[in-house]
């Protein structure tokens, strides 16, 4: 079927042998199955489930775009663009290197 006459909600994964002509897979259980049947078959050895993957998607994508948050905001359908704004946050460690920053001045103000 075309992407083009695909509505909202239409499922993102279905059985194609089976079931029904785009029959939605089970809840949970089989898109972790594949996941993980999958990366077992690519020699990754690190526990992967389907929101890591999404995870890492969508921090990919801020990245090829250059942070454009609203471009991935689409991609991901968060209704909410602080949600993306959290995955941005992560990627360039903002949280992290502020931490440090203020960790630094206290100790300076201590030794002064």
């Amino acid at each position: 079927m075309p992407w083009h006459s695909l509505k909202p909600d239409d499922p993102l994964f279905i059985a194609l042998d089976f079931h029904p002509q785009r029959a939605r897979l089970v809840p949970g259980d089989g898109v972790y199955n594949i996941v993980t049947r999958t990366c077992a078959r690519a020699g990754i050895k690190k526990r992967m489930t389907p929101h890591k993957i999404r995870h890492s998607g969508i921090t990919d994508s801020l990245e090829i775009s250059n942070g454009d948050y609203r471009k991935v905001q689409s991609l991901s359908r968060h209704a909410d663009p602080r949600t993306v704004m959290i995955y941005d946050d992560n990627r360039k460690q903002y949280q992290a290197e502020i931490s440090r920053k203020l960790a630094e001045r206290v100790g300076k103000r201590k030794s002064l």
